[in-house]
């Protein structure tokens, strides 16, 4: 038996050889959501056939909890049998099958059992029972069709889901290390992981990266769309669209190997804006450590069930055509299948010019640990930080604190830290290390912050709107840490520039080995206005040239 592997760099391995998973999502078109019952199994042979036959080499498909147990306590075998019957058709073709369990939410519906109502099955024994007794049944059909497949998914975008959020990320893990353990001892060797989107980034919705520990890879999903984004953004030919997966790519390779497992453009009828976009995000993802791509979907959705009955997007979205063929637009995929997937080597390690800070806490879950942050206010931050630093030039990566700091100039966006966080940064500046500092929590100021910025608070003010001057115009900013901007005493620093009050905007210190540009005021918060966003840009450029 030769299963798909992880090498030490996180990228798939099969026979051997490297292994760049490239494809798609998949439900029928005739029926979507309604596969397992509808099983229009010609259907499903006829879409693989052209899939292969195009060259993807790996296909994603689901199972709904109540198609395979319509009542809780009663697996349908009838059902779980059919996810190993598609893993087998895809093995016919030479594709991996990659089976997605617990789908409980797909396209804007959700769908439980009977039994469900007012449970959540990420804390409730009697649901983690059940879940687990699923995990088992399948991993065991699974298993004739080993061989040939990529990965087990334990569900899509359980971050969607409004009781992993109620659960809290204890619980989730724990849940998340239960299935994981269950599916591998059923089926040894098996890769598994979680099918999770941008909230992990960006949302507080019980399923953080760390609640993934026990899972062999994380996964990421993103699609152009301005309100699915903390940040806004102009449509797809915006530049800050085609770096948002990259930057939510990023986050997740700081925690382990990642793929890229639904990306699209959502509307099929734009060609030229889809290549900008594809081409800018699929090689942001790349650079970010992706180590593959599955398009959602192979086919555009022409069922009228629901939930498509409310959201006629769904018809549109095929990577393919009615007529089998490449959506006009999808060019720079199908380009970078045929490179990547014959790549020798295994997906890059990233290898970044600056490094962005990923705090200790970003939420407000535990109140010991609790210093303010949350993760929507710090993803929005950080994800205008990432495009500010892209468009300067930079190649960023993330850092997290509970990590050996790397070699590069930091960034810290906005996070505000504990003292033990502070004291850390303090020893690493002081060690030679170069930080850029943007918005001082008056909350947070004590002896070991003081020891960082070499600056002292001295009083409270009320924010004003202020104007960073760049190269390229000001940075016109409003925003601070709890709405106040906190007056420091700059000491021996050198100041860049003040507020019309003489307030030091922009400070410039040594600290023992290392060096620290602070300012009070929340300037990456500007970002989330395209008339700042080149001024940022110009920020970052000439306050990394004086760090470094």
């Amino acid at each position: 038996m030769t299963m798909t592997i992880l090498d030490l760099h996180g990228g798939f391995r099969r026979k051997g050889a490297s292994f760049v998973p490239m494809g798609a999502n998949y439900w029928p078109g005739s029926c979507g959501v309604e596969m397992l019952q509808a099983w229009p199994s010609d259907e499903i042979r006829r879409d693989l056939d052209l899939a292969a036959a195009l060259g993807l080499n790996t296909i994603r498909y689901f199972a709904r909890w109540d198609h395979l147990e319509p009542r809780l306590g009663s697996l349908d075998q009838r059902m779980v049998g059919r996810i190993a019957e598609f893993a087998g058709w895809c093995g016919e073709r030479g594709l991996l099958a990659h089976p997605c369990l617990f789908v409980g939410f797909m396209s804007g519906g959700h769908f439980w059992p009977q039994g469900m109502a007012g449970r959540n099955p990420f804390s409730d024994p009697f649901l983690i029972e059940r879940g687990a007794a699923l995990v088992q049944a399948v991993a065991e059909h699974l298993r004739p069709h080993a061989d040939h497949l990529l990965a087990l998914d334990l569900g899509n975008e359980p971050s969607a889901i409004d009781a992993a959020a109620s659960a809290g990320p204890v619980a989730t893990a724990a849940w998340c290390s239960r299935m994981v353990a269950t599916a591998k001892a059923a089926l040894p060797g098996l890769l598994v992981c979680v099918g999770n989107d941008q909230n992990q980034v960006v949302g507080d919705r019980g399923w953080p990266f760390t609640a993934q520990a026990d899972c062999d890879f994380l996964s990421m999903h993103g699609y152009p769309v301005p309100g699915w984004h903390p940040i806004p953004f102009d449509g797809m030919a915006d530049p800050l669209a085609g770096d948002l997966l990259p930057a939510y790519t990023a986050c997740a390779r700081a925690f382990g190997p990642v793929l890229v497992q639904e990306f699209g453009t959502i509307i099929g009828n734009g060609p030229e804006r889809m290549r900008v976009w594809l081409e800018r995000t699929l090689d942001g993802c790349r650079a970010a450590g992706a180590n593959g791509f599955l398009w959602w979907c192979l086919r555009d959705i022409t069922a009228r069930c629901h939930p498509y009955a409310k959201g006629g997007f769904e018809q549109r979205l095929g990577l393919l055509d009615a007529q089998g063929r490449p959506r006009p637009g999808t060019e720079p995929f199908w380009e970078r299948l045929r490179t990547w997937s014959a790549l020798p080597c295994p997906p890059p390690l990233p290898c970044g010019e600056v490094a962005i800070y990923w705090p200790a806490s970003r939420d407000r879950r535990d109140p010991v640990t609790d210093v303010g942050n949350t993760s929507e206010a710090l993803g929005q931050r950080l994800l205008s930080c990432w495009h500010a630093l892209r468009t300067a030039g930079y190649a960023p990566v993330i850092a997290r604190h509970d990590q050996t700091l790397p070699d590069l100039p930091l960034v810290n966006p906005g996070a505000a830290v504990g003292i033990d966080e502070a004291r850390r940064l303090v020893a690493w500046v002081r060690q030679g290390g170069r930080l850029l500092w943007h918005g001082i929590d008056h909350a947070t100021v004590g002896e070991d912050m003081e020891a960082l910025l070499v600056a002292r608070p001295i009083d409270h003010r009320l924010p004003q709107p202020v104007e960073l001057p760049t190269a390229a115009g000001p940075v016109r900013c409003a925003a601070y840490p709890r709405q106040v901007c906190l007056e420091m005493d700059p000491g021996p620093a050198e100041v860049l520039a003040r507020d019309p009050r003489g307030i030091p905007l922009a400070a410039l210190s040594a600290n023992g080995a290392g060096r620290i540009l602070w300012s009070p005021a929340l300037l990456d918060a500007a970002g989330a206005e395209p008339c700042n966003r080149l001024a940022l840009a110009a920020w970052y450029r000439e306050a990394l040239a004086r760090l470094i």
